[in-house]
């Protein structure tokens, strides 16, 4: 899914305010600020105010009261103007997503469908006078859904939600180790790759297991979930990270026998493994596990002399998309200012999709 646009046009965070105005107003016109006053809220020009507004008048959400100056809410129009949620992906300059983050955002629509909403896809001008929080805040949105933020705006986002802007944010769903926010946050349930991974190995009938990726809570789920089936994989069957890979892969091989090696995510390690493993004698039929992604499916293919198996994605991105829409939908209905990040589990109907 693309959208071609590139920055947020000037006039939409005016008008996007605008419409809030007119769905807030009472029973009776009133009055909305004036153009200049507009001009210094969103450091932008008259002409781009005069447009907004006159976009508005086109469409009567706006109106103009005989003898009276300025500019009028038209309470005719208020039960009609939907709530704005926008989309941000990323860093909040890409323009794209990809089919899992598609999956995602199907959950988050569908589980909005009962209230009015407009959703647009933003792009962030990173090179304004503005920061990043003051921008969004510009952008006059009801809602905002920040799918899989770059680590290097986690700091805007935490800014955001010291504010209480109404903000959900999906986690990566690719990198367990990412860092998170504060609050407000969609995580994915990394432990159930790791229980699902050690009942795989159990049906394969697989024991000495390297484990390459981060030694975290997902890898110690794995080592114990192994553990309940009577073995012990010691500490040097993980392999932390992507640089140790050249050295400590070679010395397990060389000291103790491995019957597979799961390699957790990320194109760099990946590579790192097979570069080791292609400077290797005689270790092509060792399997190599790898989550289904467009990468691994990719590297299956480049290296088909090689055991890749590729396993299933242990998480269901339309539950998760629907988890951030329902909280998305209590902001927008007044229920809650934030709320702690939690993690989806996952049902069994997740699984087998």
């Amino acid at each position: 899914m693309r959208n071609t646009s590139k920055t947020m046009p000037l006039t939409a965070g005016v008008k996007n305010y605008l419409l809030q105005c007119v769905a807030k107003a009472g029973a009776k016109p009133e009055r909305i600020m004036s153009e200049m006053q507009l001009c210094a809220k969103f450091g932008v020009s008259r002409i781009t105010v005069r447009r907004a507004i006159q976009s508005l008048e086109q469409t009567k959400h706006l109106i103009r009261l005989p003898g009276r100056q300025g500019a009028f809410t038209n309470p005719e129009l208020a039960m009609a103007v939907p709530f704005i949620v926008g989309v941000l992906y990323h860093d909040g300059t890409r323009n794209y997503f990809d089919t899992a983050l598609s999956e995602i955002l199907t959950g988050f629509i569908g589980a909005l469908r009962n209230i009015d909403c407009d959703f647009e896809f933003l792009h962030l001008n990173l090179n304004g006078n503005l920061t990043v929080a003051q921008e969004i805040e510009n952008m006059a949105m009801d809602g905002l859904f920040w799918v899989t933020p770059a680590e290097s705006r986690i700091d805007d986002i935490n800014e955001l939600l010291q504010r209480e802007y109404p903000l959900v944010v999906m986690d990566s769903i690719y990198d367990m180790e990412s860092r998170k926010p504060s609050g407000n946050t969609i995580l994915r349930d990394y432990e159930n790759f790791a229980v699902q991974h050690a009942q795989l190995m159990q049906q394969r009938q697989l024991q000495r297991v390297a484990w390459l990726g981060v030694y975290n809570n997902c890898a110690k789920r794995f080592q114990k979930e192994m553990r309940k089936h009577g073995i012990d994989l010691p500490r040097k069957f993980f392999i932390d990270t992507v640089a140790e890979i050249p050295e400590k892969l070679p010395e397990l091989l060389a000291s103790e026998t491995v019957d597979a090696i799961i390699c957790n995510g990320g194109v760099e390690r990946y590579e790192r493994l097979l570069q080791t493993l292609d400077a290797q004698e005689n270790r092509e039929s060792i399997p190599i596990f790898m989550e289904k992604n467009h990468i691994s499916c990719k590297l299956q293919k480049k290296h088909q002399q090689r055991k890749i198996e590729i396993t299933p994605s242990y998480y269901d991105g339309k539950a998760l998309g629907r988890c951030a829409g329902q909280r998305m939908a209590e902001f927008l209905k007044g229920k809650v200012t934030g709320f702690t990040s939690f993690v989806v589990p996952v049902t069994e109907k997740s699984k087998e999709e």
